[in-house]
């Protein structure tokens, strides 16, 4: 019997829904990267300014795999999906607790300022690397939310034009043309 992505990704949850922590690691190396790329997309600028992605991805499966045995496949890419809401949640949450008026001016500066001398002693050879990045990052926090979201959807969610229409209430060659245009203007404002 020949076993597929979702076959073996499947046995992989069973496995890990029974406590293999083996296995748990498995899923969380084999979506890490898309986890990843959607919180340092879909975050907001606030939450961008205090926390880092890692620390919000790493929030989110922690959470995910405390909660992995109520998770019922649904087939390919329903736990990535699974793992997405969880960090939509969780960036809704750390948006609305930094906005919170209870929060201390002294605590936010010590904050922000560890941040910086964490980002000064990062690997030299990184640097390159997270220059690129934050490029990305400068021009699509340009784009409109509606750009940023088509293609967090086609690009990071991995969802089909069928399911993006449906989301967006338009039709399926309407939501082609709606990220084939954000994917230009997304081009058109990086460096050339």
């Amino acid at each position: 019997m020949n076993e597929g992505p979702g076959r073996a990704e499947e046995a992989l949850l069973l496995r890990a829904q029974v406590g293999d922590r083996d296995a748990q690691d498995a899923l969380c190396r084999l979506h890490l990267d898309c986890v990843y790329a959607w919180v340092r997309l879909k975050r907001s600028p606030l939450v961008a300014s205090r926390e880092s992605a890692m620390d919000v991805v790493q929030s989110v499966f922690r959470e995910a795999m405390v909660a992995l045995p109520k998770f019922e496949w649904g087939g390919s890419n329903s736990f990535r999906n699974w793992l997405l809401t969880y960090a939509d949640n969780k960036l809704r949450n750390r948006e609305r607790f930094h906005r919170a008026e209870r929060r201390s001016p002294v605590r936010e500066a010590d904050l922000r300022l560890s941040q910086v001398y964490a980002s000064m002693c990062s690997p030299a050879h990184a640097s390159d690397a997270r220059e690129e990045v934050e490029e990305f990052e400068r021009a699509f926090f340009k784009l409109t939310e509606a750009e940023r979201e088509i293609i967090l959807m086609a690009r990071i969610e991995q969802l089909s034009h069928a399911h993006i229409a449906d989301r967006l209430g338009v039709t399926e060659a309407n939501s082609r043309k709606l990220l084939s245009r954000a994917m230009v203007r997304l081009a058109s404002l990086m460096r050339p």
